[in-house]
């Protein structure tokens, strides 16, 4: 039971798209000594953490500004159920943030302690996106800390960390964390439209109105895909066609909540989406790990 609370009030189900850019970044940095292994751990360990701390404080927040009313599609969170007391949130937000960052210092000690800047952004955009009488995600401001938060910083930041520089590599593959990370907002943002709109949060979709937001998460998934061709195409080449061919199953799905606007099927393709990203991730690191080796040999 306490297990299962931990999983449900922290959305473990949602931390693919925090693991995705650090894993991806790993493979592209193809560093297999004992103190790169262990570098790669703690930003894995810096980025859940972070994630998990969003994730308590959005729920917490929108649990108490009323965000999360009956007309949500969403879970109803163990909060907004009343089985788990809000001081549990108040501490699982203070655990999961003092462990993110202690684990991003020592990551920061381990390499470069100009980390310590975008860490330190990352902590306070985790707090002020929910939290505040005037959050960023009233500001329909979603998509773009998505795609900066989940793709450009957490890839970017931990390929600098084990390497010391960039390379375009890693710059498409942050692009393309990104763009899925934003994608999987959007779909998120559409299914709380009514209830967002009620509750006075301007996201992208409240803007947009429901058919508008339709169009612009399918835009986000294609671009999304796109970018994961582009990748495949210029450095892995023989599974090109992958992102192209997986595309139209996963905007049918975006296209099921315009229309059958129901929580099992909406949650099911947020949850779908993760899965998605994480699997392609892990299968373009295993063939261009593979492919560079065998350039090297």
């Amino acid at each position: 039971m306490v297990i299962n609370n931990i999983f449900r009030i922290t959305r473990a189900e949602s931390l693919t798209i925090s693991v995705c850019p650090v894993l991806f970044a790993g493979g592209l940095a193809l560093k297999t000594d004992i103190r790169s292994r262990i570098l790669l751990g703690f930003c894995f360990c810096t980025a859940i953490f972070l994630q998990m701390s969003a994730n308590l404080i959005n729920d917490y927040c929108d649990w108490k500004k009323g965000v999360d009313n009956d007309a949500s599609l969403k879970m109803p969170s163990l909060l907004q159920k009343g089985k788990v007391p809000s001081w549990h949130y108040a501490i699982g937000i203070a655990v999961t943030g003092i462990c993110g960052a202690l684990s991003g210092v020592v990551v920061c000690g381990m390499t470069s302690w100009f980390l310590l800047l975008p860490g330190a952004v990352c902590l306070l955009v985790a707090a002020l996106y929910s939290a505040g009488e005037n959050p960023l995600s009233h500001f329909a401001l979603g998509e773009v800390v998505a795609f900066v938060f989940f793709g450009l910083v957490p890839c970017s930041g931990t390929f600098f960390a084990m390497t010391g520089s960039w390379e375009m590599p890693v710059v498409l593959a942050s692009v393309m964390c990104g763009l899925f990370a934003a994608s999987i907002m959007s779909v998120n943002n559409l299914r709380d439209i009514e209830s967002d709109a009620i509750a006075g949060k301007r996201t992208v979709a409240v803007v947009l109105g429901e058919r508008g937001a339709v169009k612009f998460a399918k835009v986000l998934a294609l671009c999304a895909f796109c970018s994961a061709a582009l990748f495949t195409a210029r450095y892995v080449g023989w599974i090109f066609g992958l992102g192209v061919v997986t595309v139209f199953p996963f905007l049918k799905r975006i296209r099921i909540i315009r229309f059958s606007p129901n929580s099992s099927k909406v949650n099911a393709t947020i949850r779908n989406m993760g899965i998605v990203e994480f699997s392609f991730v892990v299968l373009l690191c295993v063939v261009y790990i593979l492919r560079r080796c065998d350039s090297e040999m």
